[in-house]
């Protein structure tokens, strides 16, 4: 039995791309003879092995807390895999060179694109994810957007691997209905407003499905065009799987997604992504002709989307499904586990 150790900012009640990767992962990894212990904040008390702490609020995301571990506490465990940036994981360091054992860092939130929530130099996220993560034995990028940029500040020791998506929860259909979609957290990274003056022209209703602190935001810019752009608001799980089930397309234009779960998410539905180029999920969708970057390549892009074959876009969806990459994160875990056994 192996004895791993996942070190996360986040748990629920979020939900979020992190945990859900973790409710996907900690189950599939136990019944394969892991034993996985999880570090978190004090949002769930529910499983075992579970070490929570507190801390404070963050003033710009109120759902999340900064934890602060016990730096002291010994935890036995033969590898750690670090899912935050925080806090936790430096704790995840710390223990990993106290026990001198292997410590695996995933990027999955990039926040050296959230400045403007501290307003400080870019430089300065920067160089700490640099010094962090050049820390670990490897750097887990979820994206090949996301590896390049990582090279380009300077981390060495980088694998891709993205986050798992349990596909077989989506409803598939080859029938579509012709309103655009969003989905996701309402904040000014995702640049929704970004396509919002190409809907003009077309007769076509986009709808927004989230909630967050920049709603007003989005709701004053699309006031100002002539387009029939609807917020949903907060939407129950079955109603979006439904919205992701008969949605002409999904819309993404957000650069700070380190991969875009909610495209897999739609794909896995059947239903085409329409990306801007500067997005993770565009390495992806490129050779599709589902990528834009103006107002021209996004019709382009939907002519496209109209007429792809729906199964080419399940087909995509189920690379990142759990099954496909549960086998990647056990093979990486135990390349590591018998380096460690071997030295």
């Amino acid at each position: 039995m192996y004895r791993i150790l996942y070190t996360t900012d986040t748990f629920h009640p979020n939900v979020d791309g992190v945990v859900r990767a973790l409710d996907l992962l900690i189950p599939r990894l136990e019944e394969n003879g892991f034993e996985v212990h999880l570090l978190g904040p004090t949002t769930d008390h529910s499983r075992q092995r579970y070490y929570a702490y507190d801390g404070p609020q963050l003033p710009f995301y109120r759902d999340y807390r900064l934890v602060i571990p016990d730096f002291l506490r010994d935890i036995d465990v033969q590898l750690i895999h670090n899912h935050g940036l925080a806090l936790t994981a430096i704790y995840g360091v710390v223990l990993g060179r106290r026990r001198k054992i292997p410590v695996l860092g995933h990027y999955h939130t990039d926040i050296t694109n959230a400045t403007h929530y501290i307003r400080i130099p870019k430089m300065i996220p920067e160089l700490y994810v640099r010094l962090l993560m050049n820390r670990y034995d490897v750097s887990l990028a979820p994206s090949p957007m996301i590896e390049r940029k990582l090279r380009r500040i300077g981390v060495n020791r980088i694998d891709i691997l993205p986050v798992p998506v349990d596909t077989s929860r989506y409803l598939y259909s080859e029938r579509k209905e012709g309103y655009l979609l969003h989905v996701g957290r309402l904040v000014k990274e995702k640049r929704i407003d970004m396509v919002f003056p190409y809907l003009e022209e077309l007769n076509v209703t986009m709808y927004v499905a989230g909630k967050g602190p920049a709603l007003d935001y989005y709701r004053e810019i699309a006031s100002r065009y002539r387009a029939d752009i609807q917020f949903l608001g907060f939407v129950n799980e079955n109603r979006l799987l439904e919205l992701y089930r008969d949605a002409r397309a999904l819309v993404f234009s957000s650069d700070f997604d380190t991969l875009g779960l909610v495209c897999i998410e739609a794909m896995a539905s059947g239903t085409p992504v329409i990306a801007h180029k500067d997005t993770a999920i565009a390495d992806y969708l490129n050779p599709y002709g589902l990528v834009f970057h103006n107002r021209d390549t996004f019709l382009k892009s939907l002519r496209v989307a109209d007429t792809i074959d729906r199964s080419t876009m399940r087909e995509l969806a189920m690379r990142f499904d759990i099954n496909n990459l549960l086998p990647k994160y056990i093979y990486l875990y135990r390349k590591f586990l018998n380096k460690q056994h071997d030295t």
